[in-house]
């Protein structure tokens, strides 16, 4: 184990979009896994092997490199001598004030794009609500990572706590795709009408309709998905959904 350990140290020093991107494609593949098995519980003839697919390219062609790319801009960037505490928090910032809004963004049209589906309403339906769920749990994990981990091990560390995350973005981005594919044609038409309706609304008032009915759907298996941290967020979700419906 030491061994390999030390090879994947040299291999990320010296090649590290491209050890960065192999990494990230076997992890987002192992993460949708999880989604489907763990949560899902399909089973291996149910399997969906496109989307584990499609998730393990993105890891690769998109989130690895970009990730490579961003901490080395972070710790180019972000210098605050004689002051680590504020450096390490500042980095943490930008990264879940910038990186972290932009990369849900990109993961959820680049799903809806390879799935063949409408990357505007996928974007409406879940981007605020994994986002929430992201300064849940991303800015104590990213403390310790700029705190204690090596700027070339950064990826790495990263996308070993993402496992558990990956496997909760496949799990949302599967939601509404499978209940487009189990709808009845009226009920298709109604459900195309609804979201128009709903895309021409302001972001504000979208996004607090897509919190109510993202997690009036998913309350029932929430408690799986991703420990403590993502339970918590969907639970407050959800009583601040029941709370704005009894007003």
């Amino acid at each position: 184990m030491a061994n390999i350990f030390r090879a994947y140290q040299r291999q990320i020093a010296n090649h590290p979009f491209r050890t960065g991107a192999i990494t990230s494609g076997l992890l987002f593949g192992m993460g949708d896994v999880i989604a489907q098995q763990g949560i899902e519980k399909k089973g291996i003839q149910q399997h969906n092997f496109a989307a584990t697919a499609r998730m393990a390219a993105y890891g690769t062609c998109v989130f690895g490199p970009a990730a490579v790319g961003w901490y080395k801009v972070l710790e180019k960037y972000i210098v605050i001598k004689n002051r680590p505490n504020v450096e390490m928090i500042s980095r943490v910032a930008a990264d879940q004030l910038i990186f972290a809004p932009v990369g849900i963004a990109v993961f959820f049209a680049s799903m809806a794009t390879m799935e063949g589906g409408n990357a505007q309403e996928k974007l409406a339906e879940s981007w605020w609500v994994a986002l929430r769920a992201n300064w849940n749990v991303w800015p104590a994990v990213q403390l310790i990572n700029f705190r204690f981990v090596p700027l070339e091990m950064r990826v790495l560390f990263a996308n070993v706590i993402s496992v558990g995350w990956n496997s909760y973005l496949s799990w949302l981005n599967s939601l509404q795709q499978n209940k487009k594919t189990e709808a009845t044609p009226s009920q298709a038409v109604d459900e195309k009408k609804t979201s128009l309706k709903l895309l021409r609304t302001s972001p504000k008032k979208r996004f607090k309709r897509s919190l109510a009915f993202s997690f009036k759907s998913v309350e029932k298996k929430a408690v799986g998905v991703y420990g403590c941290g993502l339970r918590f967020t969907l639970r407050s979700h959800c009583r601040g959904s029941k709370g704005e419906e009894e007003q």
